[in-house]
């Protein structure tokens, strides 16, 4: 029986080869091809996961087995030795050589197949990982980069001396972000709050409640950070209202980078 071109079985496992009629015919009869497209499938699969990627480094003995069946030695022989075994048959029995040659025009077929099959796996395994390995590239030079474009020292109000922080501001695309960090002590009852002020400290905006030391906030699209250049951390009482308390820890003005 004919077997179906081996240099298309990936190409099949991969989903990108339309059989024809008497091909898929074939595949659904014959379980020497069948079982060769399973094993590119598998391999697929394994090629596309980051989980069982330790699969593909150790294959299962059937593929070993394929390897060894194609070069033609016996397990745990060496080239030398079968060379030898080979030369000395032939010198001692020529009729058992003309025997064994017979035999192994007759399994070159199934040899072939495991060839095909061992270079079916090792193509399909090269091309999930070009595949891989182009995406990868294609998203990390397709998004857009994070920039610093302004920072600014935090600096104590009187009330809070030894307090002191950081204002980065960074833009990735359209969004931009401020990252605050505060070295402060903790003031009982109340929550720390950042704010973006305006220069002459006539209009403010809250960006959100400082969890921890540091924190990172989104700033809003219509903010014109030429106009709101200042950046306030203040303790804010737990039960106040959302109105800034006048008690700032920490101001500083951002300058760009």
């Amino acid at each position: 029986m004919s077997h179906l071109d081996p240099d298309i079985l990936p190409l099949v496992a991969l989903g990108e080869q339309e059989l024809t009629a008497d091909d898929r015919a074939h595949l659904e009869e014959c379980p020497v091809c069948a079982e060769e497209v399973d094993a590119l499938k598998r391999t697929a699969v394994v090629g596309r996961s980051t989980i069982v990627i330790d699969a593909l480094e150790s294959p299962p003995p059937r593929v070993w087995d394929a390897i060894v069946d194609e070069l033609g030695m016996s397990p745990g022989a060496t080239a030398s030795t079968a060379d030898d075994a080979t030369v000395s048959a032939s010198e001692e029995a020529p009729a058992q050589t003309r025997r064994e040659h017979v035999a192994r025009t007759r399994d070159r077929a199934p040899r072939r197949r495991a060839g095909g099959l061992t270079r079916g796996l090792l193509a399909l395994a090269a091309t999930v990982v070009l595949v891989v390995v182009v995406g990868g590239v294609w998203s990390l030079t397709s998004l857009p980069q994070t920039t610093p474009i302004a920072s600014a020292e935090l600096l104590a109000f009187p009330d809070h001396p030894g307090a002191h922080g950081e204002a980065v501001v960074e833009e990735r695309g359209d969004e931009r972000t401020v990252e605050v960090t505060l070295e402060a002590a903790p003031i009982p009852g109340t929550f720390r709050e950042v704010w973006l002020i305006s220069a002459d400290a006539t209009q403010i905006v809250s960006l959100g409640v400082l969890d921890s030391q540091t924190g990172t906030f989104p700033i809003p699209a219509d903010i014109d950070l030429d106009e709101f250049v200042l950046v306030d951390v203040s303790a804010e009482p737990d039960d106040g209202p959302p109105e800034h308390s006048g008690d700032s820890i920490v101001r500083g003005e951002l300058q760009r980078i």
